[in-house]
């Protein structure tokens, strides 16, 4: 907005916000000598004044994430709680003779985990499920000097 000169004495209607608001602001109130006026008060000009612009900071909704496990090792998020579009990481870890076979939604729409375990948090609470599978061997393999068992160990 550019500069307004206003003939002391006369009243002046404070007029709409002309500023872009930074991102999750929005305007608020004009403010003189710390008092707060809206878009279309007068106030009578007197002498050179400075008017601000006072904003009111939305801060974004945030959403749970939640994740649980079958109980054969645990599952965590790099939060509990995020906003919508916020890039959520998950890990997991296994307990003695299991592996980690997969991550499953639970509740949450459109969500696609992708292999190294990383998602978009979309809007509205999610809850992930870590499943593990135990090992599972395979028949002795009998050499002339060892023996063998394969482990589909994940």
């Amino acid at each position: 907005m550019s500069a307004v000169t206003v003939k002391a004495g006369s009243n002046y209607a404070l007029p709409e916000c002309g500023f872009t608001a930074p991102e999750r602001g929005t305007f608020q109130a004009w403010e003189i000598n710390s008092t707060a006026y809206r878009a279309g008060d007068s106030y009578q000009v007197n002498e050179s004044i400075e008017v601000k612009v006072v904003r009111h900071v939305v801060e974004p909704t945030t959403y749970q994430v939640t994740v649980t496990d079958d109980g054969n090792g645990t599952g965590t998020a790099t939060s509990g709680t995020a906003a919508a579009g916020t890039e959520i990481v998950l890990s997991s870890t296994a307990k003695g003779g299991y592996h980690f076979k997969e991550w499953q939604v639970v509740v949450g729409d459109d969500i696609s985990i992708s292999s190294d375990g990383k998602f978009t948090m979309p809007e509205g609470n999610v809850t992930i499920k870590a499943v593990f599978q135990v090992h599972s061997y395979g028949d002795w393999q009998i050499g002339d000097s060892e023996h063998r068992r394969q482990c589909s160990c994940g």
